[in-house]
C-alpha cells in the first residue's frame, strides 16, 4: 500500500467537492423545479431537464432522504431500490 501524495490528495478531494456539488444542483432542481431523477440501466441516470447524473452522484441522491423512489419497477413496491423514477419529497 502506498502512502498518497499532497497531488494525489488534491486530486481525490476535487473529484469528491465536484460530486458533492452536482449532488447539490440536482437536489435543488428536484426541490425547487419539481425535476425528477430517472434510471435508464446500468449506468445512465439523467434528470427529467435532460442533465446527465454520473452513478456516483444518482448514489447520493437516491440515499437522502428527501429523495423516494416511485414505485415504477418491474418488481413494484418490493423493490424501491430498482426504481426507475426518484422524486422529492417533503416531510
Amino acid at each position: 500500500m502506498s502512502i498518497p501524495t499532497p497531488a494525489s490528495l488534491r486530486k481525490v478531494n476535487r473529484r469528491l467537492d465536484r460530486q458533492r456539488r452536482e449532488a447539490e444542483l440536482a437536489l435543488a432542481a428536484m426541490k425547487d423545479r419539481g425535476v425528477t431523477l430517472q434510471h435508464f440501466g446500468r449506468n445512465d441516470w439523467r434528470l427529467s431537464n435532460g442533465r446527465h447524473v454520473s452513478p456516483t452522484v444518482a448514489n447520493i441522491l437516491t440515499f437522502d432522504r428527501h429523495v423516494a423512489a416511485v414505485g415504477d419497477s418491474l418488481f413494484g413496491a418490493e423493490c424501491p431500490e430498482l426504481s426507475q423514477t426518484w422524486r422529492w419529497i417533503d416531510e
